[in-house]
């Protein structure tokens, strides 16, 4: 994920915003099957990591609103 989104930073696209939504969705599945036994455990850490996901989720709608605006 991290890498698509160094791509998307570097080189904007609409190919590259397509990946990167993509690696963040399955990073998202991923995360939740990770965090199962922490949510419960150690809530306040896996609260920030779903702020922090859902902020990059955002950012990345914006860009395809803003993509569709101008193109």
């Amino acid at each position: 994920m991290a890498e698509a989104l160094h791509q998307l930073a570097d080189h904007p696209s609409a190919q590259n915003l397509r990946h990167a939504q993509q690696q963040l969705d399955q990073f998202q599945v991923a995360f939740d099957d990770w965090m199962q036994l922490q949510r419960w455990s150690q809530e306040y850490r896996f609260t920030t990591w779903e702020n922090r996901l859902l902020v990059l989720e955002k950012l990345l709608k914006y860009g395809d609103r803003r993509d569709l605006a101008q193109g």
